[in-house]
């Protein structure tokens, strides 16, 4: 049966859409200015991209002559550290305990070296290290074996004057500052030893805000001349301490004037 209210209703509707239709289409912009601004806006992404792509080839030349220069300095340091360090640790026996995978160890031992240290060079098995006191009683009695150390250079003949800890980790690597470094230090140093914490200096993951809350002597930039320099500094004399580094609360170098001049 023809229901003449649902015809009206559809009607409506038709003629409804159809007036909004029309409504829409009166306010769209013509087509012809519409095309005008997509080509101005087309324009301008592309003038903006030849910015940021000049930007960033601008941005590599940069960085590759910056890095060209640090390795330039690199030289430099290394020149330097071997004229300045010399003599200077005549006869301290030192350890070097490597607690992480990617730490300095070999930049501290070479400074150490350089400084005329007796050095020995120690590292745990990273998939597994030992507890930080068992770490350190091996250390005490120079018998690496205790806790499944690596000699990795030098001796353990003579009693030991002092430990350099190195750590710092990489993004992707790990840390083990509560359960190895910080049991580790706290025996040693109850043992008398003097102890410095070091690391690179742009370790991401750092250990040593711990150790200086626990007032040890730390160097964070341990692969550069100045860090070189505060490690030898903080090693020749049981009076000398800091925390020296880039960071805020940080020393970039001693004082110059512990240096002997050596004939």
């Amino acid at each position: 049966m023809f229901d003449l209210r649902h015809f009206v209703v559809a009607l409506a509707a038709v003629f409804l859409s159809l007036g909004l239709g029309l409504f829409i289409g009166a306010n769209l912009p013509p087509e012809e200015g519409l095309a005008a601004r997509q080509e101005a806006l087309i324009s301008k992404l592309e003038a903006e991209f030849a910015t940021l792509r000049a930007e960033n080839r601008y941005l590599n030349t940069r960085l590759t002559t910056l890095q060209e220069l640090d390795e330039a300095n690199r030289a430099l340091e290394e020149a330097l550290a071997a004229l300045l360090l010399e003599g200077q640790l005549g006869g301290l026996r030192v350890v070097v305990v490597q607690t992480s995978q990617d730490a300095p160890a070999a930049s501290a031992v070479r400074t150490l070296e350089l400084a005329g240290a007796d050095v020995a060079w120690l590292r745990p098995p990273f998939a597994s290290p030992p507890a930080g006191d068992l770490l350190a009683r091996a250390v005490l009695a120079r018998s690496p074996e205790l806790a499944g150390l690596e000699l990795v250079s030098g001796g353990l003949d003579h009693p030991v004057d002092a430990v350099v800890v190195a750590g710092g980790a990489s993004r992707q690597g790990r840390l083990y500052t509560a359960d190895v470094e910080l049991p580790l230090i706290t025996t040693l140093v109850d043992a008398g030893l003097s102890v410095v914490g070091v690391q690179q200096y742009d370790a991401w993951q750092s250990s040593l805000p711990a150790f200086r809350e626990r007032q040890l002597a730390t160097v964070s930039h341990v692969d550069r001349l100045p860090g070189q320099l505060a490690l030898v500094y903080l090693l020749c004399s049981p009076n000398h301490h800091g925390a020296f580094g880039l960071g805020a609360f940080e020393t970039i170098w001693p004082e110059l004037s512990f240096l002997r001049v050596t004939p």
